[in-house]
């Protein structure tokens, strides 16, 4: 990836970021937890070091409500992701997957097919992350569509 601060991952870290400040909360006021998020997110320590609170409040000073919004997605998503797997649902697919962890936070059965669409170069430095901390459920299968984009099935 470029070195400019204009990088093709810049959304994804952004939506990291948000899930890594939601994980500072204290227990009883957090609403998801992700504890992979930290490792996406350059500034990461910085993050860690500033806190829930005064993270949540600069957020609502310069952009009201994406924090919320993005975290009450996260909570929704993984709601019903739960809901239809115990439904009988044996797969999903995540397009834009970005530095979504859900596939090692959530420890679904090892029945359930997981599979992942972004750009390749988004992909390889998640998967490269994910290798360094713990076993990802991550193989890389084939390309889908363009060079660009990568295909992945979680296992």
């Amino acid at each position: 990836m470029s070195n400019s601060i204009f990088r093709k991952d810049g959304t994804a870290q952004g939506v990291a970021k948000q899930r890594l400040i939601e994980t500072l909360a204290k227990d009883d006021k957090r609403i998801i937890k992700d504890e992979f998020a930290g490792y996406f997110v350059f500034g990461g320590a910085i993050l860690k070091l500033i806190g829930h609170k005064l993270n949540q409040w600069l957020l609502k000073k310069i952009i009201p409500g994406l924090h919320d919004h993005l975290i009450a997605r996260t909570k929704y998503l993984y709601d019903i992701i739960v809901q239809c797997i115990s439904m009988g649902a044996v797969q999903y697919v995540i397009l834009a997957a970005g530095y979504d962890s859900r596939s090692n936070r959530l420890r679904l059965s090892s029945d359930v097919n997981i599979f992942e669409l972004d750009q390749a170069q988004v992909q390889k430095r998640k998967l490269s992350i994910l290798n360094s901390i713990t076993k990802p459920k991550i193989k890389t299968k084939t390309e889908f569509i363009k060079q660009s984009s990568i295909f992945c099935c979680l296992q």
